[in-house]
């Protein structure tokens, strides 16, 4: 089975070329119980357990107003989980989430073709919320005859939001490269230049904070008007280009500006740990910048420091109390962040500061998984002699061990193979770790674990 992290790598608005480790969380809840986190697994035979000793599981819901079948129609479980579930009475027409989303909008708003075509059969019905939804993806992948179609036929839908309040034409400007035609087509049908996402963000506020000055201007000429959001942009601008007289001068003359926020919630203090040098860094902490401040997705400049290996900036914001164990939305600390990087000397920094290297996110994983991943036998190595077990199982019943064999990590297999890792683990889907390397043709890898002998 490949891995799946949802809710960290579905980049559901095309936007984060500007920082890597803040690509877009879909805002799935947390699961409200068992049934939920055997769909987030794709664990069919837990399913069927479930859902034997109490069917009405099938329809219950998380607390954000999820049910099973929409965590598998996000997820595009189509061949298996999906009919699973409404085979079992899944309900293809439940109450809108609070998030006013359904089953059939998520699979449009992701371009899930085969998922929708089995909530459709299965009685789904097409209204306005998945209508608005195919009118958002149309406008991301830019599919203008198709997209001024559903306008014709729906055209109250051209300011309609996803989840995080984005219209159409927000997602227009926030793409890269960003299509005027696209914008103007938009526009002349309605969109709203001055809508604002849940955050303040509008289009022209997006614009200003990439540094797209031909769009921004575009946008002005239709009406757009100055927000808080736009006017605080080019501090944050200053400190994504790591430009530390510029980023000087604007605190200095406006320094209410040093916790200002994008459309994204993402402060100066942001960019600059993910993207910037010590010296800004500084400069930001030491005119006031906010050290716990969270983003869209509950990041902090901590998170995004440990993602990009800076230890000295991990130092720095440690120093301030910035917490090593926070939580983003998907349950992931730092740790994780620097384990999938590969940086030893951030690794080290956290775990000095006192970072829980057993912390479990969303899907049952660790740092040790991240690290495996990423096949980085020297921070395996450090989070093993602190203390981690070499055999920690996810929510998919994956080991460090099944990570590292199915990149083929040569290296890191062999170090966790001295580690006494248990070669005989099989994950929700019968798979062992030699089973997923042999799937990706890394021979090296399946040699080192047939050679290996079992865990007594």
């Amino acid at each position: 089975m490949s891995r799946r992290r949802p809710q960290i790598f579905e980049n559901r608005i095309v936007r984060c070329r500007f920082i890597l480790w803040a690509v877009l969380a879909y805002p799935i809840a947390l699961p409200a119980g068992e049934i939920h986190d055997a769909v987030l697994a794709h664990d069919l035979v837990r399913v069927r357990q479930l859902l034997k000793a109490s069917p009405k599981l099938v329809n219950e819901r998380t607390e954000k107003g999820d049910t099973p079948l929409y965590i598998a129609a996000f997820l595009g479980q189509s061949p298996q989980m999906v009919p699973l579930l409404l085979q079992l009475g899944a309900d293809p027409n439940p109450q809108p989430n609070l998030r006013h989303e359904t089953p059939l909008s998520v699979a449009r708003e992701l371009n899930k073709r085969k998922t929708a075509e089995l909530l459709l059969q299965a009685g789904a019905r097409e209204d306005d919320i998945s209508r608005a939804a195919r009118i958002r993806y149309l406008t991301q992948k830019r599919e203008m005859p198709e997209l001024g179609a559903r306008l014709t036929e729906s055209p109250h839908l051209v300011n309609a939001r996803d989840a995080y309040g984005q219209t159409p034409l927000n997602l227009a400007v926030s793409g890269q490269k960003p299509d005027p035609g696209l914008v103007q087509f938009l526009i002349a049908r309605g969109a709203d230049p001055n809508a604002t996402n849940h955050y303040g963000g509008t289009p022209y506020s997006v614009a200003v904070d990439r540094g797209n000055s031909s769009m921004a201007a575009l946008l002005l000429q239709h009406g757009a008007k100055e927000t808080p959001v736009s006017r605080s942009a080019p501090l944050r601008l200053a400190a994504l280009r790591d430009q530390l007289a510029e980023a000087e001068a604007l605190v200095r003359q406006s320094p209410e500006m040093v916790n200002s926020h994008d459309d994204l919630r993402r402060t100066p203090l942001h960019f600059a740990c993910a993207q910037a040098g010590l010296p800004l860094v500084e400069l930001l902490l030491k005119h006031g910048a906010d050290v716990h401040a969270t983003d869209f997705a509950d990041h902090t400049p901590l998170h995004g420091a440990a993602f990009s290996g800076k230890a000295d900036i991990i130092n720095a914001l440690l120093a301030r109390k910035a917490d090593p164990n926070q939580r983003n939305r998907q349950r992931t600390t730092p740790l994780f962040h620097a384990a999938l990087r590969g940086s030893l000397p951030a690794v080290e920094a956290l775990l000095r500061a006192g970072a829980d290297l057993k912390a479990a996110d969303n899907l049952g994983e660790t740092a040790l998984h991240r690290a495996a991943s990423g096949g980085h036998a020297e921070v395996l190595k450090l989070l093993l002699d602190r203390g981690a077990d070499v055999n920690v199982r996810d929510k998919q019943g994956q080991s460090a061990l099944h990570q590292a064999a199915q990149q083929g990590h040569a290296e890191a297999v062999r170090l966790l193979l001295a580690r006494k890792a248990d070669v005989t683990f099989k994950d929700v889907s019968g798979q062992t770790a030699s089973g997923l390397a042999a799937k990706r043709n890394h021979e090296e890898v399946v040699q080192l674990l047939k050679s290996s002998p079992p865990k007594p």
